[in-house]
């Protein structure tokens, strides 16, 4: 047993059977009732953890044991679990699926034993009836490891619906917590990518209501929590003591580290907590800077980093910041280390192609891109470094994920081998050009703290000559 708050996982039997909404709904449930959540998300999604940290008022982590040793994520969840009173765990796709078929590493079953957390499943239930029965007992057998906490059944139609489910499963004994309804009022709008993501979830006035409100009417909330050991009144006193403040900027900083500015905004908001939290484990004063709001960068700054998201949506935006890029060509010619992935690494070419217009963006890479309707890479990725770099040494290892709507316009990669999770090579961009290291691949700093080191090594040197 871990030291930790009592933890549930919300798993599903399949992708897009309700885990987000019950997950969302739930953490916002608690919320109300006074508890503090501590949330967390299994596998690589950014956009998930970023509406978990909208609600619950904390980081929310991801974990993941394909990208990170079992050990490392099990620390992740107690360390971020610390105060809180109870865990909530968003699973991925359905409870056993990962990367393959022959493994349980990246599986929301997996990452439920490593932390010791109860299972919540979900099953959706639309178009079913007794088949129900079947189903719930091919998951409840297949691992007998899992500690199951109950179910619920999501998209029920109808009260009769309602009776033929209870009657499949009269003789199952595992507690039934609820039945969901189809619920268009609470669905968050989404994109290419998934999710519309946290900071524009903010946007939508009463959507955690409704998401609170939707919970506590069709799901036992108090036979939830009793059964993972928490008494609380139905109408406790909203959190006020506890809750913490998420404003990234009045988070603590390092004193006398080389200074790194991290874009984060509704263009660039694709990070894993763990990589910011390292970066300052490791000495960094870490600032946050929005290219949508602001003209220019921080002043004395010693490195870049910047993340994944929708600079897509921000094409003509980013391209009339000429001083900004002016900035950053600038800087990048002195030396300046820069990490871009995925949208940060666009951001750092000559720019995109959309409807027809061609929007002009930093220039450092020779490379532009275009969006196209289905996506063109996604899995996870080992990296294997062809040279030395900003980030590591010629042979060093790092994991991370590929997801993507964009393409270039040809294939280049000077930088590294890139191989999904069956090790088989694949075609990845990437570049290494001065002090710069940009590919589309988001890695886990967990998988190589190499990463780091290295990366603040040379933010140290640039500090020393500026």
């Amino acid at each position: 047993m871990l030291d930790s708050p009592p933890s549930i996982l919300i798993a599903g039997t399949k992708s897009g059977c309700g885990k987000t909404t019950l997950s969302l709904g739930l953490m916002a449930a608690l919320r109300e009732r006074g508890l503090d959540v501590a949330p967390f998300k299994v596998g690589p999604d950014f956009i998930d953890p970023g509406l978990h940290e909208v609600i619950c008022k904390r980081p929310s982590y991801n974990l993941d044991t394909w990208m990170n040793r079992p050990s490392v994520v099990r620390k992740t969840f107690t360390d971020a679990s610390k105060g809180s009173d109870i865990s909530i765990i968003e699973g991925v796709m359905g409870l056993f699926d990962s990367a393959r078929g022959d493994i349980e590493l990246g599986s929301s079953a997996h990452v439920a034993k490593v932390v010791d957390a109860s299972v919540l499943l979900v099953i959706d239930a639309k178009s079913m009836a007794r088949s129900v029965c079947a189903l719930l007992k091919g998951f409840l057998e297949f691992d007998k490891e899992l500690r199951f906490l109950g179910v619920i059944f999501n998209n029920v139609s109808s009260s009769r619906h309602k009776r033929i489910i209870l009657e499949a499963i009269k003789d199952i004994k595992l507690p039934f917590l609820g039945f969901l309804p189809l619920n268009k009022d609470s669905k968050i709008p989404s994109r290419h990518l998934g999710l519309h993501t946290g900071l524009e979830a903010k946007s939508y006035p009463g959507l955690l209501k409704r998401l609170s409100k939707f919970i506590e009417e069709n799901l036992d909330v108090e036979g939830l929590l009793d059964a993972v050991g928490i008494k609380i009144k139905r109408k406790s006193t909203r959190l006020k003591s506890k809750e913490k403040d998420t404003d990234k900027e009045k988070r603590p900083r390092a004193k006398g580290g080389p200074k790194i500015v991290i874009f984060y905004d509704k263009a660039f908001c694709f990070y894993y907590q763990r990589n910011i939290d390292l970066l300052r484990e490791f000495g960094a004063r870490i600032q946050f800077f929005s290219v949508l709001l602001e003209e220019g960068l921080p002043e004395n700054i010693h490195g870049i980093y910047i993340g994944g998201g929708y600079p897509e949506l921000y094409a003509f935006e980013l391209s009339s910041k000429k001083a900004l890029k002016g900035q950053i060509k600038a800087l990048f010619e002195k030396g300046i280390p820069i990490l871009s992935e995925c949208g940060g690494f666009m951001f750092l070419c000559q720019g995109i192609h959309l409807e027809k217009r061609f929007y002009e963006w930093t220039g450092i890479f020779p490379l532009r891109f275009k969006m196209e309707k289905r996506f063109q890479a996604l899995g996870y990725r080992k990296v294997v470094l062809k040279r030395d770099c900003v980030i590591g040494k010629r042979g060093d290892t790092i994991l991370g994920h590929e997801f993507r709507y964009s393409r270039p316009e040809k294939d280049e990669n000077d930088a590294f081998d890139a191989f999904d999770s069956r090790g088989e090579k694949v075609a990845t961009p990437g570049f290494i050009y001065k002090n710069a290291f940009s590919s589309y691949v988001h890695f886990h700093f967990d998988s190589n703290r190499e990463i780091v080191k290295n990366f603040l090594a040379h933010c140290r040197e640039f500090q020393k000559s500026a």
